[in-house]
C-alpha cells in the first residue's frame, strides 16, 4: 500500500515538474528519422548507444496519435519512473 501511494505521489510530482516542457534535441531527430517499425532502424545505434525502447515508444506514439501534445511523452516518462521503482522494490524485497 505504501509503494502504491509513493508511486502515485511520484507520478503526480513528475507530471508537475515537466509541465510546460516541449520537444527538444533528440526528439526532433526521432521524428525526422522515424521509419515506423523498421527493425533495423529500431536497433540502430544513436550516438553509439542502443536505444531500442525509446525508439519503439516514439514509433508507437507517432503511429497512434502523432505529436499534437507532449503530454503523451510526459505520461510515459512518469509511468517509467513508477515502474522502475516497483521493479526495484520487487527485486530488493527478495534479498532483504
Amino acid at each position: 500500500m505504501v509503494l502504491a501511494a509513493g508511486g502515485l505521489v511520484s507520478f503526480l510530482i513528475s507530471l508537475w515538474l515537466t509541465r510546460g516542457l516541449t520537444f527538444h534535441g533528440d526528439d526532433f531527430l526521432y521524428f525526422i528519422a522515424n521509419r515506423g517499425f523498421d527493425f533495423r532502424v529500431l536497433i540502430g545505434p544513436h550516438n553509439g548507444n542502443l536505444i531500442f525502447v525509446p525508439r519503439l515508444l516514439y514509433a508507437v506514439v507517432l503511429a497512434l496519435g502523432g505529436v499534437r501534445d507532449y503530454i503523451v511523452f510526459r505520461l510515459l516518462e512518469a509511468l517509467g519512473v513508477v515502474l522502475a521503482a516497483a521493479l526495484f522494490f520487487a527485486l530488493a524485497r527478495r534479498h532483504i
